[in-house]
Protein backbone atom coordinates (compact mmCIF):
# COMPACT_ATOMS: atom_id res chain seq x y z
CA UNK A 1 0.00 0.00 0.00
CA UNK A 2 2.41 2.47 0.82
CA UNK A 3 4.59 1.95 -2.48
CA UNK A 4 1.65 2.07 -4.33
CA UNK A 5 1.18 5.62 -2.96
CA UNK A 6 4.73 6.38 -3.43
CA UNK A 7 4.14 5.92 -6.80
CA UNK A 8 1.16 8.09 -7.45
CA UNK A 9 2.92 10.88 -5.32
CA UNK A 10 5.88 10.72 -7.36
CA UNK A 11 4.06 10.28 -10.50
CA UNK A 12 2.21 13.79 -9.91
CA UNK A 13 4.91 15.94 -8.55
CA UNK A 14 7.73 14.59 -11.29
CA UNK A 15 7.06 17.06 -13.83
CA UNK A 16 7.14 19.90 -11.06
CA UNK A 17 10.69 18.70 -9.44
CA UNK A 18 11.72 17.96 -13.44
CA UNK A 19 11.55 21.74 -14.26
CA UNK A 20 12.78 23.15 -10.72
CA UNK A 21 16.11 21.14 -11.28
CA UNK A 22 16.60 22.23 -14.40
CA UNK A 23 15.78 25.82 -13.56
CA UNK A 24 18.49 25.17 -10.69
CA UNK A 25 21.10 23.81 -12.83
CA UNK A 26 20.17 26.83 -15.55
CA UNK A 27 23.79 28.73 -16.41
CA UNK A 28 23.28 32.47 -15.09
CA UNK A 29 23.54 34.22 -18.58
CA UNK A 30 23.88 38.18 -18.24
CA UNK A 31 21.62 38.85 -20.96
CA UNK A 32 17.80 38.61 -19.74
CA UNK A 33 16.88 36.61 -22.32
CA UNK A 34 19.51 33.57 -21.73
CA UNK A 35 16.80 32.77 -18.51
CA UNK A 36 13.65 30.92 -18.24
CA UNK A 37 11.58 31.10 -15.86
CA UNK A 38 9.48 28.16 -14.53
CA UNK A 39 6.76 28.71 -17.40
CA UNK A 40 9.28 29.22 -19.79
CA UNK A 41 10.83 25.65 -19.03
CA UNK A 42 8.03 24.32 -18.66
CA UNK A 43 7.51 25.14 -22.23
CA UNK A 44 10.50 24.63 -23.58
CA UNK A 45 10.23 20.98 -22.40
CA UNK A 46 6.33 20.38 -23.81
CA UNK A 47 7.76 21.76 -26.84
CA UNK A 48 11.04 20.07 -27.34
CA UNK A 49 10.02 16.80 -26.20
CA UNK A 50 6.03 16.67 -25.82
CA UNK A 51 4.22 16.32 -22.91
CA UNK A 52 6.26 12.62 -21.80
CA UNK A 53 9.31 15.03 -21.73
CA UNK A 54 8.22 16.05 -18.00
CA UNK A 55 8.40 12.39 -17.20
CA UNK A 56 12.10 11.41 -18.83
CA UNK A 57 14.03 9.49 -16.02
CA UNK A 58 10.81 9.10 -13.81
CA UNK A 59 11.67 5.56 -13.80
CA UNK A 60 14.29 5.80 -11.69
CA UNK A 61 12.93 7.71 -9.42
CA UNK A 62 9.94 4.97 -8.69
CA UNK A 63 12.85 2.41 -8.33
CA UNK A 64 13.68 4.06 -5.37
CA UNK A 65 10.63 5.68 -4.22
CA UNK A 66 8.20 2.96 -4.01
CA UNK A 67 10.75 0.74 -1.46
CA UNK A 68 11.22 3.48 0.65
CA UNK A 69 7.89 4.92 1.25
CA UNK A 70 6.70 1.16 1.60
CA UNK A 71 9.50 0.38 4.40
CA UNK A 72 8.78 4.21 5.90
CA UNK A 73 4.13 3.86 5.89
CA UNK A 74 4.96 0.35 7.24
CA UNK A 75 7.39 0.98 10.10
CA UNK A 76 4.85 4.41 10.88
CA UNK A 77 1.43 2.42 11.12
CA UNK A 78 3.58 -0.62 13.04
CA UNK A 79 4.80 2.28 15.54
CA UNK A 80 1.89 4.03 15.89
CA UNK A 81 -0.20 1.05 17.80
Amino acid sequence: MGGTAGIIGATCTYPLDLVKTLLQNQKSVASASGELGFIGMFSKIVKSSGVRGLYRGLQAQLIGIAPEKAIKLTVNDTMRF
